[in-house]
């Protein structure tokens, strides 16, 4: 029995030691670049004018664990992301928009071959000398790292986060470039 027991726990560090541990995503691995942008589309008022204020929702990793997508990474890859797409105003206190956001849901398989995380980010855009809201939007964006992408788990689950992340901000830019303002 107590051999039995040993064999046990030397398989069960064996399949720790494998599985490796977790890392967090990336902020520069959730950043779109101005590579996939070209030449400003967006309203003339937003371009260069919008002031990433609050990003919440998001969760430190446990390496033992799961990886997560943290609200200081993900703010930072979205300040970048607008920077590199022509929206960001350098100087937050002279901005007109205020932009918030909130990862509401971070949808994770607990393991799998490929893996596929879906990204649910609410963002709310906000006129400063109004106080009003001027767009509001829940984004869902899937992504799926495949089996061949990463040999770990762990990892393939840090590029699916990473990759579902940077198609949220992606979308959000793409609607940011949609929005008519008076």
């Amino acid at each position: 029995m107590k051999n039995q027991f040993t064999i046990y726990m030397l398989l069960l560090m064996i399949a720790i030691i494998v599985s490796g541990c977790a890392s967090p995503a990336k902020m520069e691995n959730m950043t779109i670049s101005s590579e996939n942008w070209g030449q400003y589309e967006g309203s003339e008022q937003l371009k260069e004018n919008i002031f990433v204020d609050n990003v919440s929702g998001g969760s430190g990793t446990n390496p033992l664990w799961t990886s997560e997508i943290s609200s200081e990474d993900f703010k930072q890859a979205l300040i970048n992301s607008l920077a590199d797409a022509q929206l960001l105003d350098k100087l937050s206190e002279n901005s007109d928009y205020s932009l918030n956001a909130v990862l509401v849901e971070v949808d994770q398989p607990i393991l799998g071959a490929s893996m596929t995380v879906t990204t649910i980010v609410t963002y709310s855009l906000v006129n400063n000398e109004t106080k009003e809201e001027i767009f509001y939007k829940e984004i869902t964006a899937p992504y799926t790292a495949e089996w061949n992408d990463a040999f770990l788990g762990v990892e393939r689950l840090r590029l699916a986060n990473e990759g579902s992340a940077r198609e949220n901000i992606k979308s959000l830019i793409e609607e940011l470039y949609d929005v008519k303002l008076e």
